[in-house]
């Protein structure tokens, strides 16, 4: 079993930052059991609060997956997985109680190509853990890259990342309130270079 966790979120192409919002306690206490050997990467689902005037770029939404043994952090691995989108009825109305006036949410799940793709890495960490002599880490991060439809408001640009570990599970606050515009700052980055306008993204497309 993978021992330990970091949660990390990064969103609209910011590097992760796991300072820059707050897990509820109530979410740390509902994974500390995760299991990334076993979970089923089918089920799992993840959705994102942000203002109604951000749209996340195509195939912009990603799941990333660090795993290492303690110790031998050089050797860390990380993976990247496309996140789909996921729409439907019935995960609108499990988000139903998450939603604010002048937002939306998304949901999204892994993508049916990359499945087979988290299993294998499923496997090997199984693998890796036998005999188990050192402590197994888990990294996950939530990657988002979004674009403005709009002029860009003053103030904060709050979001927020849900995650649904398994069908049993309701969905969880992940991180609470990234300021994204703090975020970018903090990165190093404007604005501008974080959450294009969409027009500039559709002529690149074109």
């Amino acid at each position: 079993m993978v021992r330990s966790m970091k949660h990390a979120l990064a969103l609209s192409g910011i590097l992760a930052l796991a300072g820059c919002g707050h897990m509820p306690v109530s979410t740390m206490l509902s994974l500390r059991n995760f299991d990334f050997s076993t979970f089923d990467p089918a089920v799992l689902r993840v959705a994102v609060r942000s203002p109604d005037w951000l749209e996340t770029q195509p195939g912009g939404a990603k799941l990333k997956v660090g795993l290492w043994t303690e110790g031998r952090e050089k050797e860390k691995q990380t993976e990247i997985f496309v996140l789909a989108e996921n729409n439907t009825p019935q995960e609108a109305a499990s988000l139903a109680r998450f939603r604010k006036d002048r937002t939306r949410i998304l949901a999204f799940r892994v993508a049916d190509t990359d499945v087979p793709r988290i299993r294998a890495l499923q496997a090997q960490a199984r693998d890796a853990q036998r005999p188990a002599v050192a402590k197994r880490h888990l990294e996950l991060s939530i990657d988002v890259d979004s674009c403005h439809r709009r002029d860009i408001p003053a103030g904060p640009i709050y979001s927020t990342t849900y995650l649904k570990p398994d069908a049993a599970t309701s969905y969880l606050v992940f991180l609470e309130d990234v300021d994204l515009r703090k975020a970018a700052g903090e990165a190093g980055k404007s604005l501008d270079e974080v959450m294009p306008s969409c027009g500039k993204i559709n002529e690149r497309a074109g």
